[in-house]
């Protein structure tokens, strides 16, 4: 297939499905009826194709689906009617677009259906839906009573072998060898650019969060007679917690001091006088 790339092939592997269905195929029938009314009936009919691929991988996600359609023409929906409602054991239908010659998993997000470069290949395989009826035989009591179970089928239309199973092509992204590459890998482009700028956000904020409350203590010219009147209060405190008696005048001393301190920070115009170099001071 040209839709694969050189590099990919040590990461590309053929993929061969059943012909039949695992299951059998259980429906009322009158709920066959009003199917077999509604393709008759000339409406919107389209079919999908669901798959899903499971990976053995430490990153990414490990179970990768996707899906296909085909709409069914007015023909087809008549061929399709018929096989239903006929008593047939092997009927088929040929149905276009349905599976994919080359399907990619990503390492995160759905499966991707890779299309050729070439506008007259459509990247689809020819395919045949089958529809068969087996006649299985019980014995209930004394008698032998005849069921039928219904499967369906996919069939390749193009095979020569007497087999005709489904062969495509699967790409699947190579798994990450170290822990924060697969972390990287498992949040994709977009958990990476979130996570990036939120990091850097916080930190951004980490740097200026409160920064006006800081600005009074740490963008001072010179803080010298400040830091004075604090030690003064400090001693002053010092000096009262000697006293036996807790009324004397350092108390008062304290308080004093600590009003002035808060006066000179009440004030823009008195904080610029006590915390000028004494350069600007003495021009001033």
């Amino acid at each position: 297939y040209n839709t694969i790339q050189y590099e990919e092939l040590h990461s590309t592997q053929c993929i061969t499905l059943d012909i039949a269905s695992a299951v059998t195929w259980t429906i009322t029938e009158a709920s066959k009826h009003n199917l077999i009314a509604w393709l008759k009936d000339d409406n919107y009919t389209e079919i999908f194709f669901s798959y899903r691929f499971f990976r053995n991988v430490t990153a990414g996600t490990r179970i990768v689906g996707g899906n296909s359609s085909a709409i069914l023409n007015t023909s087809e929906k008549f061929e399709l009617a018929s096989i239903v409602q006929t008593k047939n054991k092997y009927n088929m239908i040929n149905i276009k677009n349905i599976i994919p010659q080359v399907i990619r998993l990503p390492l995160v997000g759905l499966a991707k259906i890779l299309y050729p470069s070439s506008a007259a290949i459509t990247g689809f395989l020819p395919i045949l839906l089958t529809y068969s009826r087996q006649v299985i035989d019980e014995i209930v009591g004394n008698e032998v009573v005849s069921n039928y179970a219904s499967y369906w089928g996919l069939v390749a239309d193009n095979s020569t072998s007497k087999e005709k199973k489904i062969n495509f092509c699967l790409i699947s992204a190579e798994a990450p060898s170290s822990q924060i590459t697969a972390g990287i890998a498992s949040a994709g482009l977009i958990g990476l650019y979130v996570g990036i700028v939120l990091t850097i956000g916080k930190l951004v904020r980490l740097l200026v969060e409160d920064l006006k409350s800081k600005i009074i203590y740490e963008d001072l010219d010179d803080c010298d007679a400040l830091l004075i009147l604090c030690n003064e209060i400090y001693k002053a405190r010092r000096i009262y917690s000697a006293y036996e008696d807790k009324k004397q005048e350092p108390l008062v001393l304290e308080h004093k001091l600590y009003r002035y301190l808060i006066e000179i920070y009440r004030s823009p115009e008195k904080i610029i006088e006590f915390t000028s170099t004494k350069k600007e001071s003495n021009a001033s």
